[in-house]
């Protein structure tokens, strides 16, 4: 690397030129952690959810065992809330994968057709007739 540094200060006449190499490489990296963090993420969090179900459906039971046996109105009154925050779950579990079909669908969008709407040449008018006759325009 310091003979291509010295090459580069000789050929543009200047002191100590240092090239930095490692930063682009740094960001094509952080890009790609972040591809991988996110993916990650999502199947953490799907997996954590999944979990949270199952524990949930398993307090339903044992919370409506309790209130059978019990009679007691407390025992209800959890039962339900049990329910209710199984059922947000499963919401979330389903506002999670429409998240990532939305954050999939935009990065494709990204990389598609580009609409330009207001474009300005810069040229003669010889060299806008002869762009025109290359493509067939005339």
């Amino acid at each position: 690397m310091k003979n291509v540094n010295k090459n580069f200060s000789d050929a543009l006449d200047v002191d100590d030129v240092e090239l930095k190499i490692e930063k682009s490489l740094a960001v094509i990296s952080n890009y790609n952690n972040k591809d991988n963090e996110f993916k990650e993420d999502y199947e953490r969090s799907r997996e954590n959810l999944y979990q949270l179900l199952d524990k949930g459906k398993d307090a339903i039971e044992g919370v409506l065992e309790l209130a059978k046996e019990t009679d007691q109105p407390r025992a209800y009154e959890v039962a339900g809330q049990l329910l209710k925050t199984v059922t947000e779950t499963n919401i979330q579990l389903l506002d999670l994968q429409q998240k990532r079909i939305d954050i999939e669908n935009a990065e494709i969008k990204q990389g598609g057709d580009t609409n330009i709407q207001n474009a300005l040449f810069i040229g003669s008018t010889a060299d806008l007739q002869k762009l025109m006759k290359e493509r067939g325009d005339e």
